[in-house]
């Protein structure tokens, strides 16, 4: 019996240790879920598929900023119900600079 073309290479597969046979490998693989990525079609899905999840997180990032910047500064009345800055927001507080983070000007 001749062995595989990469019988020499062999792989290391998760739950089933050092194998060097194409067929063994493959059932590994398969019982493991594992799937080989090969051809063109394939990749450029894989490629839209990360760029929509990319996409998506975009979105998420950019609401949740949007709800948190909402949430802190509508409380401290540097904006109006609109998301518009009111005359409050150009008053000058004061000429001393914040030397610390516990400054009673920052809030909480």
């Amino acid at each position: 019996m001749r062995p595989d073309a990469n019988w020499h290479f062999g792989e290391q597969v998760v739950g089933h240790g050092y194998l060097n046979s194409r067929s063994k490998i493959a059932r590994a693989n398969k019982a493991n879920g594992n799937v080989e990525i090969g051809g063109r079609n394939e990749w450029e899905a894989v490629k839209k598929t990360a760029e929509e999840a990319q996409r998506q997180k975009e979105v998420a990032h950019n609401e949740s900023s949007r709800r948190h910047f909402l949430r802190v500064a509508a409380g401290s009345g540097i904006i109006d119900s609109d998301g518009k800055p009111t005359a409050d927001a150009f008053k000058k507080q004061s000429d001393e600079p914040i030397k610390t983070t516990k400054d009673s000007r920052l809030g909480k």
